[in-house]
């Protein structure tokens, strides 16, 4: 399991649910040999040890230098983080959901024409989401927020 803290830094873009990170801690033989027990897709848990917060996502691209984690800035404030601080990063496998519920956290969502074509939409952009975050979502070039409630897992059939 990966499972290191890294530094901050903050991504000013909104409604891509994933971070960038190198990758450079880990000892390439143990990598390849697949002693790591990776899955894919790449799926993290991070945690904020100051505060207990914890957030799940995918990987964008490994780009950053060593201990160095690129985060978008609503998912650094799901984390109570500043840029700079550090994050707890670990490999995890997630259960794919069958059905989630999203609280608007602004009327102004319900103006959109679709909402529910808008959500499906952006969540196209997320690897994974955690109960009781907030992701924003861009729509008409606003941002907007909304919180998954719930969700249900289950058998899915295979087409």
């Amino acid at each position: 399991m990966l499972d290191r803290l890294l530094e901050l830094e903050a991504r000013w873009q909104y409604g891509v649910g994933v971070s960038a990170f190198s990758p450079g801690f880990v000892v390439l033989s143990d990598w390849n040999d697949g002693r790591l027990n990776i899955t894919y897709p790449m799926l993290f848990k991070l945690t904020n040890k100051n505060s207990d917060r914890m957030t799940h996502c995918g990987v964008l691209e490994f780009v950053a230098d060593e201990g160095i984690c690129y985060l978008p800035h609503w998912m650094m404030q799901n984390l109570l983080l500043e840029e700079g601080g550090l994050v707890q990063v670990e490999s995890v496998n997630l259960q794919v959901a069958t059905y989630s519920k999203f609280q608007p956290q602004s009327p102004d969502f319900l103006d959109i024409t679709n909402p529910k074509a808008v959500l499906e939409n952006a969540l196209r952009n997320f690897a994974c989401l955690t109960t009781g975050d907030v992701i924003a979502i861009n729509y008409n070039e606003k941002v907007q927020y909304a919180t998954p409630v719930c969700a249900s897992f289950g058998w899915i059939p295979s087409i």
